[in-house]
């Protein structure tokens, strides 16, 4: 079977690295999308994750993009310049599938009561450029 290659966005944090981890194991090539805020807190655990799993990281900085807040308004502005980074590298690097993190708590979370509606945006959004999202940590899916 030919291995597939997926752009994931990755954190760094223990959700995005199993993400790697499940995508690999089910014959996909990673490459990982990591954005970098002010603190740069997700940016040394995605190059870690990046290296112990052995794929390439593209590390896009955000200099302005505080990395703590919970702010909806400032959390929708930096996942809708995320999606566009990711629109990019995907058409640059002609890969069709994008992977995230995001899993059925994460929508339940009422810290990120916006999610749901952004994720529907964000399919509808990727399908227009010919790009799948796919749920590694989605257990009502299979896997990807």
């Amino acid at each position: 079977m030919a291995k597939k290659n997926v752009l994931l966005l990755l954190s760094g944090g223990k959700d995005s690295a199993l993400c790697a981890e499940i995508l690999q194991q089910n014959d996909y090539i990673v490459t990982g999308l990591c954005i970098s805020g002010k603190q740069k807190i997700e940016e040394p655990g995605a190059q870690a994750v990046a290296q112990k799993l052995q794929f390439n990281l593209i590390v896009m900085p955000m200099a302005f993009f505080d990395e703590l807040t919970w702010n909806p308004l400032k959390l929708i502005f930096r996942d809708l310049l995320m999606g566009g980074a990711a629109i990019f590298y995907c058409k640059k690097l002609r890969i069709n599938k994008l992977a995230t993190g995001v899993k059925p708590a994460d929508l339940q979370n009422p810290k990120l009561f916006w999610l749901r509606y952004f994720l529907k945006f964000g399919i509808f959004v990727l399908r227009l450029f010919k790009i799948d999202l796919v749920f590694p940590l989605d257990q009502t899916q299979r896997p990807v």
